[in-house]
């Protein structure tokens, strides 16, 4: 991790990812579930502040136009926040999607997975021969 924003992205995701996780446990330890389901909501509280008091925020400001993978907004108090597709099974279903300055600016995010990098290059090639790149 190189910065606060990139350790902030990346924590809010595997919050994100562990709470939908503990949600689709089988209802037949419901107290472990219920615990997990807590600890990722308090993960994600604790983010949260974290970022206000440092005043950084998960993602920079302006940012949502130029990522390939943004997902929509989050309204929240203080504005709508960003939302992006960090699970290589969603970005995956985005990159048919982008054009080719699109998969060359993801090319360039950090901690890109192999797979959708593997992806875009493929999308890169079929935009060349379809002489679009």
């Amino acid at each position: 991790m190189t910065d606060l924003h990139t350790a902030l992205q990346e924590a809010r995701a595997l919050a994100l990812a562990l709470q939908e996780r503990a949600e689709r446990m089988p209802g037949g330890r419901r107290s472990a579930r219920q615990t997990r389901v807590a600890e990722a909501q308090r993960l994600l509280a604790a983010l949260e502040v974290i970022a206000a008091h440092t005043g950084n925020e998960a993602t920079p400001p302006n940012a949502a136009g130029d990522h390939p993978f943004h997902a929509g907004f989050y309204p929240t108090d203080a504005g709508p926040r960003p939302l992006y597709h960090l699970s290589a099974e969603d970005r995956l279903r985005v990159v048919p999607q982008l054009d080719a300055a699109q998969c060359r600016r993801a090319l360039a995010l950090p901690g890109l997975q192999l797979t959708v990098q593997r992806a875009l290059e493929r999308r890169l090639r079929q935009l060349a021969r379809e002489g679009a790149a």
